[in-house]
C-alpha cells in the first residue's frame, strides 16, 4: 500500500497484526496441541480461513461495532475492503485459535463454537472488560505480565463458558437462545458478575486487585455449570 494510503495508517495496521502475532505465538507455545508444526499448520489454517470469512456476521454487540468502525475507517483511508476486514478483526481472529481447539475437544464445528463464543462474550461484556484491562497503566515488567495474564485468563474462561453452554443437555439449538437458557440456569452467579461489571465501570480505583477479583468471579461462573 506504499503511496496508496498514508504511512500512519500502514503503521497502525502493522501494529494490529503484530499484537495478534505475539498473542498467537504465546498461545501455541502454551497449548501443546499434540501436533507437529506441519500438522498444526494443516489443521488450523483452513479452519482459521473459514472463521475469518464473513467474521462480521459472527461478531456480536460492542465487539461487532468496534470491528465495523475500524473497517470503515481503513476503507475510507484507501485500504482494500477485504484487507480492512481482516485487520479490523485482528483481535477477534486471535480468539479463533481457542475456538478451533475447543471445537476439536467438544467434537463441534468451529463455526458453531464461534457463534456461542461471541454470544457469550457479548452477554457478559467480555470484550469491554478486556479493553479496561488493556488500559491499565503498568509501572514495571511484572505489572505488564499481570495485564497480559488477565487478558489470557478472560479468553480462557470465555472458552470454558462456551464449552459449558455447548455441553448443556437439551436446550434450544439457536446460539442466542442457548446462551440465554444457560445464564438463566445460573442466575445467581450471573447477577454477581453484573454487579462486578458495574464496579469496574464506575471508575473506582481498584486497579490490578479489582481485575484479579473480576477474573476469579469469571472462573466461578465458568465452573458453576457443575454446581447447577
Amino acid at each position: 500500500l506504499d503511496n496508496k494510503v498514508p504511512s500512519q495508517v500502514q503503521y497502525s495496521m502493522m501494529l494490529d497484526l503484530m499484537r495478534m502475532l505475539r498473542r498467537s505465538t504465546r498461545w501455541f507455545l502454551r497449548q501443546r496441541t499434540g501436533l507437529n508444526t506441519r500438522d498444526t499448520i494443516d489443521y488450523f489454517a483452513p479452519r482459521l480461513a473459514q472463521l475469518q470469512e464473513n467474521i462480521g456476521k459472527r461478531l456480536r454487540g460492542e465487539e461487532k461495532e468496534q470491528w465495523s468502525a475500524r473497517q470503515q475507517e481503513l476503507v475510507k483511508a484507501g485500504v482494500p475492503e477485504a484487507l480492512a476486514s481482516t485487520v479490523a478483526a485482528a483481535g477477534s481472529l486471535y480468539a479463533a485459535l481457542g475456538i478451533i481447539q475447543t471445537a476439536r475437544q467438544t467434537d463441534d464445528k468451529p463455526q458453531r463454537v464461534a457463534e456461542v463464543f461471541y454470544e457469550v462474550g457479548a452477554r457478559l461484556e467480555l470484550p469491554w472488560l478486556i479493553q479496561q484491562v488493556t488500559r491499565l497503566e503498568v509501572r514495571d515488567g511484572w505489572q505488564a505480565k499481570a495485564r497480559d495474564t488477565f487478558r489470557d485468563d478472560i479468553d480462557r474462561q470465555q472458552l470454558a463458558l462456551t464449552a459449558s453452554v455447548l455441553g448443556m443437555e437439551g436446550g434450544p439449538r439457536d446460539s442466542t437462545e442457548r446462551v440465554e437458557r444457560w445464564l438463566s440456569q445460573h442466575e445467581g452467579m450471573h447477577q454477581r458478575w453484573r454487579h462486578l461489571l458495574e464496579e469496574v465501570g464506575s471508575g473506582s480505583q481498584g486497579g490490578f486487585p479489582l481485575f484479579a477479583v473480576a477474573v476469579r468471579e469469571l472462573v466461578d461462573l465458568a465452573e458453576s455449570n457443575s454446581e447447577a
